[in-house]
């Protein structure tokens, strides 16, 4: 995932060009490259950490992650025509392919997570 600051930079660029800014298939890919350990586990032979669920901790960062970005994106409102996701719930995500991945909005369950949450926090706040 890329650094909320980069994403930021990245809009700004686009948009210096004159061109509208579709933000599309967006998720947030928690899983190391196959074979390099996730941050803070130790190595693991199958490169799949979170295959019994998402700790808490992580849980937390991906959401205060997605609650930066869409700050950014809220910033860029007037530069951008659209956000999109790339699906609805972790287990519908083109993200785990054999892995288990935990990258969008609602749990595996359809159930909304902490990122959700976080999301909807900023979008309503930003209403006033």
């Amino acid at each position: 995932m890329p650094a909320v600051a980069e994403l930021d930079q990245a809009i700004t660029d686009l948009r210096a060009t004159g061109v509208k800014v579709l933000i599309t298939e967006l998720d947030v890919n928690l899983l190391p490259s196959a074979g390099q350990p996730a941050r803070g586990q130790p190595p693991s032979p199958e490169s799949n950490p979170y295959a019994n669920g998402l700790p808490d901790d992580m849980q937390q960062a991906l959401a205060r992650y997605y609650g930066d970005a869409f700050r950014v994106l809220l910033k860029h409102r007037d530069d951008i025509s659209r956000v999109t996701f790339w699906g609805v719930s972790d287990g519908d995500s083109w993200l785990n392919r054999g892995r288990a991945n935990h990258p969008l909005l609602w749990d595996r369950q359809r159930q909304p997570k902490p990122a959700f949450d976080e999301v909807a926090k900023v979008l309503m706040t930003s209403r006033r």
